[in-house]
């Protein structure tokens, strides 16, 4: 299972290291990419790990982390 946050106060390699890292430790998470530009960090998890432990993980790194809002057809900026 891939669970998405957005970290908004994720600005560099370090900070993504730092994420990276402390999610990695959680026992189930097979992958983690944190991607700058975006301020997403995408988790790839066992169904025993919740998105509320890969949060306090996120948090437990120093950062603030929240599920990203959906985005609707219309939000894609085409003006349709």
């Amino acid at each position: 299972m891939i669970h998405t946050f957005a970290v908004n106060d994720m600005s560099c390699k370090g900070c993504a290291a730092k994420i990276t890292k402390s999610v990695t430790a959680l026992a189930g998470v097979t992958n983690v990419v944190a991607e700058i530009p975006t301020k997403l960090v995408h988790v790839t998890a066992g169904e025993g790990v919740t998105p509320t432990q890969i949060s306090e993980a996120i948090g437990a790194a120093g950062y603030h982390a929240e599920a990203p809002a959906a985005k609707k057809a219309s939000d894609c900026g085409c003006g349709n």
